[in-house]
């Protein structure tokens, strides 16, 4: 999901206001409820489960302060499954700027 900077202080204004376990059972929930409606839902459920899931994610990655190494993850396991199907030289990047990947790169 790609964020403005507005929107990553309204989503770290909601992990401040709630705490760590709180926003952790929230986001249990909400990948509950995400499976529930993939299975029995219509369509527009789906997609509001799917909403609320990427907003709890969201708040997960900047408030662990994780963002980077998830992006790393992300790009890790999409390269490898194109390589899996024969499309190993993919010039896929998950990271939504510069400054992210070149955080990533820091990383231990």
């Amino acid at each position: 999901m790609n964020l403005t900077q507005e929107r990553r202080m309204e989503l770290r204004n909601l992990w401040e206001h709630y705490g760590h376990d709180e926003r952790y059972l929230e986001t249990i929930k909400t990948l509950s409820e995400l499976k529930i409606a993939m299975l029995s839902g219509t369509e527009e459920e789906v997609i509001a489960r799917i909403a609320d899931a990427e907003i709890m994610l969201e708040q997960l990655k900047d408030g662990l302060n994780i963002r980077a190494k998830v992006c790393g993850e992300i790009s890790y396991k999409l390269k490898r499954e194109l390589a899996k199907i024969g499309k190993a030289e993919s010039t896929i990047s998950i990271f939504n700027t510069k400054k992210e990947q070149e955080a990533y790169n820091k990383l231990p």
